[in-house]
């Protein structure tokens, strides 16, 4: 719904040759909804409203890049808001401005690969973008004093890859598989160091392993010796029972033979 909405938009925009008058106006009336910090509209609507937005003016045609550059200020003007949540900034910054670079990146691989330039029909396809004049807008923008320190450091950068794809630059670092591949050309010294290294962690385990059983075999033998201290003790405490056992028994020997004198004198 909101795709057919903007297309329909662009498309009358189009038709009245993208004057400046009736342009303003549109743009006024995105500036009081879907491109500003008004709470009443939600922000899915918002970062819908952007994600569509390059895409039907690249469809309806027909612009120069300074005019391109005129419906980008507002999303511009915005970035610099304090009250917008970092959410919406995200998608700003995402779904406007980085989209435009990720294309003019992928349109320079695709022209970098083939050998060979965009032929005079395909150049007046789609919009084009004044990349230089984009990069001074937000590098603008970054230098106002209400900007968050973290939202400056991301205008700044951002800046600086629309400013890399004027000079003709791939604007994001693009990382080949030799760039990636394991280097096997090491010198001798850095072998031969690491190898030290290595021989160096494996002496120092086995040092620590060594005092590790050094200290269980110094602990065995006082083990040993309490378990020992308690048999003892045990059996003396069972010696102290026996004897007194066999006094009793004794004294109750002793007692039984006196009785029986007694009997055989009577």
């Amino acid at each position: 719904m909101m795709r057919r909405l903007v297309r329909a938009l662009f498309h009358r925009l189009r038709l009245k040759d993208w004057k400046t008058t009736i342009t303003d106006m549109y743009i006024s009336a995105f500036k009081d909804c879907v491109i500003s910090n008004d709470k009443s509209f939600s922000e899915g609507l918002k970062f819908h409203f952007a994600s569509v937005y390059l895409d039907e003016l690249d469809g309806a045609g027909g612009l120069r890049p300074d005019q391109v550059t005129e419906f980008l200020k507002p999303y511009a003007e915005l970035l610099a808001d304090g009250k917008i949540s970092n959410y919406l900034f995200d998608s700003i910054i995402q779904e406007i401005f980085l989209s435009i670079l990720h294309q003019y990146a992928e349109d320079k691989v695709a022209k970098d690969r083939a050998h060979e330039l965009a032929t005079e029909s395909a150049s007046d396809q789609g919009i084009k973008f004044d990349y230089a004049e984009i990069s001074q807008l937000l590098l603008e923008v970054g230098k106002k004093p209400g900007i968050k320190s973290a939202r400056r450091k991301r205008l700044y950068a951002v800046s600086k890859k629309f400013k890399a794809a004027e000079n003709g630059e791939i604007p994001f670092v693009m990382v080949t598989k030799a760039q990636t591949r394991l280097r096997t050309d090491l010198p001798k010294s850095e072998i031969v160091s690491a190898v030290s290294r290595l021989m160096n962690e494996v002496a120092k385990d086995k040092l620590m392993n060594k005092k590790a059983k050094l200290a269980l075999k110094k602990k065995a033998p006082l083990r040993n010796a309490s378990q020992s201290a308690k048999v003892l003790k045990s059996s003396k405490k069972t010696g102290k029972i026996d004897k007194k056992k066999i006094g009793k028994k004794m004294r109750q020997r002793s007692g039984v033979i006196r009785k029986k004198r007694k009997q055989q004198k009577l």
